[in-house]
């Protein structure tokens, strides 16, 4: 049997984006694009229903039973966050890993123009950030909405399944038409 955080620690070291978990063949972790085989023995489908189900809640499952398919987020301290998808393939169990950076880039650091940047500041509107897999989707958006989070009072919600960057807790405060308030994002904060 496979120790699941013990491959995705692995994986980590070995600058994997992904980690592909299928029957019949080892894992495999794909490293600058290309796909390579981990020296361990095939999955069988008890392993691969094992070693998946070790990163899976109850709800999970769940949802993989009723629909064939069920995305979820899984991190632990050994680790880090993975964006993760489970599906069944022929009759069993199989997975992909996407590794998922805790620290969020600047946009200047990910060569997004500063027009589409400075989109954060407008009030109405709609933005389609579209684009294959791994082409960097989720980084640019948590990217622009860290920028927004930074440099503005407004409540920031974002609707995304699952979590992939989890953003810090912004309180700024605000002058207000009758005095000053305190705008936050937060239940727990306390005015300055």
């Amino acid at each position: 049997m496979i120790d699941m955080k013990e491959l995705l620690a692995f994986a980590v070291e070995q600058n994997a984006s992904d980690i592909h978990i299928a029957v019949g063949i080892p894992p495999k972790l794909r490293i600058n694009g290309r796909l390579t085989e981990v020296e361990l023995p095939a999955m069988t489908p008890a392993d691969a229903a094992e070693a998946i189900g070790s990163t899976m809640h109850d709800r999970h499952k769940q949802i993989l039973k009723e629909r064939g398919e069920v995305d979820f987020s899984f991190a632990s301290p050994e680790t880090g966050r993975f964006r993760v998808n489970v599906f069944m393939d022929r009759g069993n169990m199989a997975a992909a890993y996407r590794k998922v950076d805790t620290i969020i880039p600047r946009p200047d650091q990910l060569g997004i123009p500063e027009a589409v940047v400075q989109l954060y500041k407008k009030k109405r509107g709609l933005v389609l950030v579209t684009g294959p897999t791994g082409s960097g989707k989720s980084t640019t958006l948590a990217s622009i909405i860290n920028k927004a989070n930074e440099n503005l009072t407004d409540h920031i919600i974002t609707l995304e399944d699952p979590i992939e960057y989890i953003h810090k807790l912004s309180c700024k405060p605000a002058r207000s038409w009758y005095g000053y308030t305190l705008l936050c994002k937060c239940t727990s904060c306390s005015p300055p």
